[in-house]
């Protein structure tokens, strides 16, 4: 019996250390961002590093390690990568968040027990969110639910959300989005573009006047390597950035901005 009961809690204790050690290897810390390996390559990010969190400019990409960016906070439950279970990330000291309309699609809180949530620091007075793909989901996960009434009852914190042209002329008037999300939307005037043809924009910010201060992700897309950004879509330009200015806005007699965009469009070499 008493065989029986050792052969019984070392095959116990050798499944936990298994079970430790797959989690350990499959959680990992790179750069920003935590996360945990998926399926076919692709990966969820999961959370904040320690460098991350003190960030105050937060870029979702589109890529990690070579692994395509799927979803966002689902995280690991024991043996196996359970997406029912939260994975919460907490962002609090950035100001500037962008969201990437990644190669997999919109897939920002697909289970609605995970979510991106804002909770400011002391030090935080604005916050401008960029959103490349729908409006919809983003908002809904990030600000839509819980911290949008945490920012009005605090009102102290400027928020701003910036989406492309395309996103705020089909989703603007959609029924679940809400007006505290609507009187807060800005048309992005620099859209970044994977393909010419495609609706939503890779990757959108927001300059008036001056040099492109911050670096979009470097893009995916299945079969190609990643070259460059261009200005034209015969991709015969390439855009300088540490010279090539992008105009100032421009507003008519009643304060209304005028859209003036300036587009880039990714050049890709076949691999």
């Amino acid at each position: 019996m008493k065989k029986k009961l050792s052969f019984v809690f070392a095959l116990s204790l050798c499944f936990v250390l298994v079970g430790c050690s797959y989690t350990q290897r499959d959680v990992i810390y790179s750069g920003d961002f935590v996360y945990c390996i998926y399926e076919d390559n692709c990966i969820s990010i999961v959370g904040l590093t320690e460098k991350g969190k003190r960030e105050e400019t937060l870029i979702f990409p589109d890529i990690i390690d070579g692994y395509m960016v799927k979803y966002y906070g689902m995280s690991l439950n024991g043996f196996r990568f359970d997406s029912r279970k939260s994975g919460h990330i907490i962002i609090e000291n950035a100001k500037k968040v962008y969201f990437t309309y990644t190669s997999m699609g919109d897939s920002i809180g697909k289970y609605e027990s995970s979510k991106i949530l804002y909770n400011p620091t002391k030090n935080v007075d604005s916050l401008d969110i960029y959103i490349s793909g729908k409006i919809g989901k983003p908002t809904y996960y990030f600000i839509y639910d819980d911290a949008i009434d945490i920012l009005d009852e605090k009102d102290a914190i400027d928020v701003k959300i910036h989406v492309s042209k395309y996103a705020y002329d089909t989703e603007a008037n959609e029924e679940k989005l809400d007006e505290k999300v609507i009187e807060r939307l800005e048309i992005a005037n620099v859209e970044y573009y994977k393909i010419p043809t495609d609706d939503y924009p890779f990757f959108v910010d927001d300059v008036d006047g001056g040099i492109i201060e911050i670096n979009a992700p470097t893009p995916y897309l299945e079969g190609y390597e990643f070259v460059d950004w261009y200005k034209d879509e015969e991709l015969t330009q390439k855009w300088d950035f540490e010279n090539d200015i992008v105009p100032a806005k421009n507003y008519d007699s009643d304060g209304n901005y005028i859209y003036e965009p300036t587009k880039l469009f990714a050049k890709w070499k076949e691999i």
